[in-house]
């Protein structure tokens, strides 16, 4: 995400330690992170999900998803647990907030993708502020809304009500 890349630099350039955490799945995306990241100053942690290179990974995540979206289409994306709503909204969630969390930080910042929930969940964690980049403010694209919708609305509403600072 070029907001996410820009912020990154910016706070790098200002001092702070930066570490940047990342989903990798495609190789020429694999590629060219791993030729930004050693030209930066921060340190980059990826989170390797690709069938031909972690199997388990992408099995148990895929396993994950699909059992969250099923169950939030049978009960309904308002009345699941939070938890489940996430883990329907973003494949790699509980990964993301593992390896986000793995580190305290002053403040966790990120979006793009479906990471927001995973932003917030890693600072609440560290009980720090957190930041989130609506890059695509999904909330009100749709006119009717499909259980996909309903559950980004869910995580949107709840994450940006939290967040110490929002960009878009």
């Amino acid at each position: 995400c070029p907001r996410l890349l820009k912020a990154a630099r910016a706070f790098s350039r200002h001092g702070y330690q930066v570490r940047v955490v990342s989903a990798t799945f495609v190789d020429r995306f694999r590629q060219m992170d791993s030729d930004l990241s050693s030209h930066e100053r921060w340190e980059w942690d990826p989170i390797e999900w690709s069938p031909g290179r972690d199997w388990y990974t992408w099995a148990r995540t895929g396993l994950r998803h699909r059992v969250a979206q099923r169950a939030t289409e049978t009960i309904g994306a308002r009345r699941v647990p939070y938890r489940v709503a996430v883990a329907a909204f973003q494949r790699l969630h509980a990964e993301l907030v593992e390896c986000a969390s793995r580190k305290a930080a002053d403040l966790y910042y990120g979006g793009a993708g479906g990471a927001i929930a995973a932003v917030a969940a890693a600072a609440v964690r560290h009980r720090v502020q957190f930041a989130v980049d609506v890059e695509d403010f999904h909330t009100g694209q749709e006119p009717e809304k499909s259980t996909q919708q309903t559950i980004i609305e869910r995580v949107e509403t709840s994450v940006l009500g939290n967040a110490a600072l929002v960009t878009a």
